[in-house]
């Protein structure tokens, strides 16, 4: 089968709820690359209000009792992510702490067994 004749992502989607949710991700994905300026810096800003909002309710947890400060604030940056590099640049060291950690947290079971 060559790579022409193999189906796309969409086309392998047997579900078509799945399917819509899939085109519809693409459009929207697809208004973010739109040339036109006025609709970038739209989609710009609702991806700016969208991940700031996560990251401030996941800092507002952090005084309320409850376990989703953390994963709130990363979902916030991944999605700030998308479209801003300062937000990758968090994200990336927020990975290499994450990374630190587990290899520190790995090293500590080992020296109790």
């Amino acid at each position: 089968m060559s790579g022409s004749d193999e189906p796309s992502a969409l086309e392998r989607l047997d579900d078509p709820i799945e399917r819509l949710a899939e085109e519809r991700a693409a459009r929207w994905y697809e208004l973010g690359r739109s040339s036109n300026r006025i609709v970038r810096n739209a989609y710009r800003m609702i991806v700016l209000v969208v991940g700031l909002s996560i990251v401030a309710l996941g800092f507002v947890l952090i005084v309320l009792p409850g376990p989703w400060t953390i994963p709130l604030v990363l979902l916030g940056l991944a999605i700030l992510a998308t479209e801003f590099v300062w937000a990758r640049h968090l994200l990336q060291r927020a990975k290499a702490y994450a990374e630190k950690a587990k290899e520190k947290a790995k090293g500590m079971t080992k020296r109790k067994t």
